[in-house]
């Protein structure tokens, strides 16, 4: 036993260096401020040096620096070194320091740009449901209103108008800035009489009573003048008062319901049974300067199951 007792000193002083190897220090950032550009061009390139004042550790040589703009991800930013602005942004950005033991801090900037170019922009489109030999077009004088929250838990709530245009250009100041999960919805509550006549109701009755059921959700939607969420008699009443102008306008105000364009009905043929999207989604990762492609609502008037509206009244 007394012959075990060095063996065992041995031991405990070699863990006690073992122990005071290991790092569990993070390292020290210190953030700027916030960061300010005014200038002249479009886009523009910020790189981390650019957000922080300084960073060091208390044992690693090597801290590596990067960041991304708040609200668009977790954990440490692997390989992000820069990052693309647009021409006037309002935004936080995130910048994280990581030892060589893999501790890591965090802190964020606010930053404003504004460089006097030329905006970055996108089209939000809403369309008529082809059929037929008909190919969907653009419906005109629809109310957009845009709703967006960051992970702050900042929100911003506007609408935007368009008059005549073939399809709505989203200006970047007119939405708020990456890390805002954005969300579009339409609205159109004007001649509601546009597309609804006697043959609808004849169409309506026939799906009513089984002989020819109508053959999309979209059609079945449309069927649903009163918008209590069933196609019964009541919707024929509603139309019929409207055609004789007993009423000049459709229940609630809306003559048009607007539809995510890429939305899947889980069965077609009982819309109702689920929560369809009245709106268009842009997620907070998504970057606004690089969203490219037509954000699309799908315009159903209400009333015309033959979709014989004319989408530019």
């Amino acid at each position: 036993m007394k012959k075990l007792a060095p063996v065992f000193l041995i031991f405990l002083l070699n863990a006690d260096v073992l122990l005071s190897q290991v790092d569990t220090i993070p390292p020290v950032l210190v953030c700027s401020a916030e960061y300010n550009y005014f200038g002249i061009g479009g886009l523009i390139t910020l790189w981390t040096s650019d957000f922080f004042d300084n960073v060091y550790d208390n044992q690693s040589s090597n801290v590596d620096v990067a960041m991304r703009k708040s609200c668009t991800g977790d954990g440490f930013p692997e390989g992000m070194y820069n990052l693309i602005f647009t021409w006037e942004t309002q935004c936080y950005v995130d910048v994280w320091a990581r030892d060589e033991a893999g501790n890591t801090t965090t802190c964020t900037v606010y930053v404003e740009l504004n460089t006097n170019g030329e905006p970055a922009e996108f089209p939000v489109r809403t369309q008529t449901i082809p059929h037929d030999t008909v190919a969907a077009q653009n419906i005109w004088h629809v109310i957009y209103h845009v709703d967006a929250v960051n992970c702050f838990s900042d929100s911003l709530s506007f609408n935007l108008a368009t008059v005549s245009y073939e399809e709505a250009w989203f200006q970047l100041w007119n939405l708020p800035s990456e890390g805002y999960t954005i969300r579009l919805e339409g609205s159109k509550n004007d001649n509601p009489l546009n597309g609804v006549t006697t043959y609808d109701l004849l169409l309506i009755a026939r799906h009513i009573l089984g002989i020819e059921p109508l053959d999309s959700p979209y059609k079945i939607i449309a069927a649903d003048a009163n918008q209590d969420g069933q196609v019964n008699i009541l919707d024929i009443v509603t139309l019929r008062k409207l055609i004789l102008g007993i009423t000049d306008e459709l229940p609630n105000g809306k003559s048009w319901r607007f539809i995510r364009e890429n939305y899947v009905f889980f069965n077609p043929m009982t819309p109702f049974e689920e929560s369809f999207p009245e709106y268009a989604e842009i997620p907070g990762t998504v970057e606004i300067s690089t969203l490219h492609q037509s954000v699309f609502l799908k315009g159903i008037k209400i009333g015309d199951v033959n979709f014989s509206a004319d989408p530019h009244q």
